[in-house]
């Protein structure tokens, strides 16, 4: 940094975060610093959250400018006390259109995942795990199955992470696939009949988003992240396995104005314009 002396410096993730404060203090660059979610809360006892609050707190004090990738990102860390309001700008995630061409369709995606043409498939996308609750997953799937009727479902799992030896013992007796985690997926997204989600808390669930702009209906809880999706095709509830298995029988379509609307709302081409005026005005501010 000292030698090639941005103009900016831009930092993501906790110990970037950190870095990026001692950086701006010996060289005189000011910060932006993003959120794409947080640990503050539902990670670890309030002991832990709590002294992590108080580390951000002071390092958000030394950052020239908070952007965070959800407006309900924001208003949680709002809420904590960690900046103003007026220190934030939310700018959403980005959705690589490239990732999302029409490569396959419905049949040749099943036919790629060995998938029979009259199954009715649910995906679920996230690392395996506490704050995406896969015990949650396992509660909603064993409900559904119970309540389905002739209708049998079949669970589709993308993703690993330390909880997938549980998963795998605990839902042993349940339709599951388990696909690990592939760079494909969304290209393969059309294959499924619905999405579900069981996390705690989203900063911003790309796999959400990736899902709804292939018109792929999803069910998940009312949480942080999710809700800042709400919308047709998203069904929310409560976080209750009951709840969220009979709400995977009645999910809403996704009309191809919704899908077409995502795509163009997180299309890089529309939000870079949005850093750089982020940028501009940090430069006016200082300069």
């Amino acid at each position: 940094v000292q030698s090639f002396r941005p103009g900016i410096l831009h930092t993501h993730t906790a110990k970037a975060g950190l870095l990026g404060v001692v950086l701006a203090a010996r060289t005189g660059v000011p910060l932006v610093h993003s959120f794409h979610g947080h640990v503050l809360r539902d990670y670890w006892g309030e002991r832990r959250s709590g002294a992590l609050r108080w580390v951000e707190r002071a390092l958000c004090r030394r950052r020239a400018r908070i952007h965070c990738v959800s407006e309900s990102c924001a208003r949680e860390l709002v809420d904590m006390d960690l900046f103003a309001p007026g220190d934030c700008v939310v700018i959403p995630s980005l959705l690589d259109p490239a990732s999302l061409e029409p490569i396959l369709t419905r049949d040749q995606a099943r036919e790629r995942l060995g998938i029979d043409a009259q199954e009715w498939a649910l995906v679920w996308v996230g690392r395996l795990v506490p704050v995406k609750d896969p015990e949650l997953l396992i509660e909603v799937l064993r409900r559904l199955t119970s309540i389905a009727g002739l209708r049998r479902p079949r669970l589709h799992v993308f993703g690993s992470g330390p909880l997938e030896g549980l998963l795998r013992q605990a839902a042993s007796d349940l339709p599951i696939r388990y696909h690990g985690s592939r760079s494909d997926l969304p290209h393969l997204l059309p294959a499924f009949d619905l999405m579900l989600s069981t996390s705690i808390r989203e900063g911003f669930p790309v796999s959400v988003l990736e899902g709804l702009a292939q018109r792929v209906p999803v069910v998940g809880p009312e949480v942080p992240g999710l809700t800042d999706l709400a919308g047709q095709g998203l069904v929310l509830c409560p976080r209750d396995p009951s709840a969220l298995a009979a709400a995977c029988l009645t999910p809403q379509a996704v009309p191809a104005s919704r899908a077409r609307g995502l795509r163009e709302l997180h299309d890089p081409a529309n939000l870079s314009g949005r850093y750089a005026e982020l940028y501009r005005e940090l430069l006016e501010q200082v300069g």
